[in-house]
């Protein structure tokens, strides 16, 4: 058994080790973008960093090339936005994502863990239409649910809805999917009581509407990533910019839980595969961890009872020492 135990502290000893060889030659897990924000924060960082490398008029100067590929992750490559118009704007009324060539619309919705606030996708929804009032965004040719005679359908050639999330529900409180498009599920008094909020009423004077528009949940993992990753790889020969979305893809992977630190952990080499008899002692030694902490504080404790018996402290002094463990 000691020879086990002898092999597991040499494992620990060695990757301890390692770890201070990485630190010397300059491996890290610093990021400046949780330094100074929390890494779910979805309006300052993540809605941010999205829409300022989406932006074809960003400050990366690489022009549509983010937003191309972005489209083109969300299956929207053939939906013929004018990417040469087009705009990208963060918190757009309340929306936090809003892109728009001045004839097509996508409304994304970004949420980390915050709960959906009421009626929120159809008030974006709304706000939008109304905003262009002129184009007349409703489809021609009537509903997809025809038993709902109160809600209009928008045109997905014009309109889009995206719920970005790490989460696993499908769609927003207060909402449900056809599978294809959005619609409000709660009643018309909550429709009202919601277009009376200040906010709300200022945005939408006419009151909110049912509409339905063409919808798609997407994840962190299965769009930003691969997004950011192919990004990386046309500018990989721009030192600061291939970084800076480097850095956010840690973020990103923070938020999904599936960060790998720079460094290597003894936690990391214990969960290898092959390392499973080293585990297994590790998880046997921790069971006795409480037992010896308890014998460390027992025999500390007698001999700081003797340190002030020797100084004549004993009677100025009341020691209660914790049961020491069979």
């Amino acid at each position: 058994m000691e020879q086990k135990y002898d092999t597991l502290f040499s494992f620990v000893e060695n990757t301890l080790k390692e770890q201070t060889e990485q630190k010397k030659r300059g491996w890290n897990d610093f990021n400046l973008l949780t330094t100074v924000l929390k890494y779910h924060d979805e309006v300052r960082l993540h809605s941010r960093m999205i829409g300022k490398l989406l932006d074809p008029k960003g400050k990366h100067y690489q022009g549509s090339l983010f937003l191309e590929i972005f489209l083109e992750r969300l299956g929207l490559k053939n939906w013929s936005m004018d990417l040469s118009n087009a705009t990208v704007q963060i918190e757009y009324k309340d929306i936090d994502l809003y892109i728009t060539d001045g004839s097509k619309h996508l409304i994304i919705e970004n949420k980390i863990w915050a709960s959906d606030q009421p009626c929120q996708i159809m008030k974006y929804i709304n706000i939008i239409v109304e905003d262009n009032s002129d184009q007349n965004l409703i489809k021609k040719g009537g509903r997809t649910r025809q038993y709902d005679k109160k809600s209009f359908v928008l045109d997905e050639n014009l309109l889009r809805v995206v719920y970005l999330t790490p989460r696993k529900k499908v769609v927003p409180a207060e909402h449900g999917t056809d599978g294809e498009y959005i619609y409000f599920t709660n009643s018309d008094d909550k429709l009202e009581k919601c277009s009376k909020r200040n906010n709300t009423e200022l945005l939408v004077p006419n009151g909110l509407k049912r509409y339905e528009a063409k919808y798609q949940k997407v994840g962190y993992i299965d769009v930003i990533l691969p997004w950011l990753t192919e990004c990386r790889k046309k500018i990989s020969n721009i030192a600061n910019l291939n970084e800076s979305i480097g850095q956010y893809i840690d973020v990103v992977e923070r938020v999904n839980g599936i960060y790998k630190g720079k460094v290597v952990t003894i936690e990391e080499e214990l969960l290898k595969e092959g390392n499973k008899d080293k585990l297994l002692l590790a998880l046997e030694l921790d069971k006795e961890m409480d037992k010896i902490k308890r014998d460390v504080l027992v025999h500390f404790f007698n001999k700081l009872s003797k340190e002030l018996e020797d100084k004549s402290y004993s009677d100025k002094t009341e020691i209660i020492l914790p049961k020491k463990i069979d």
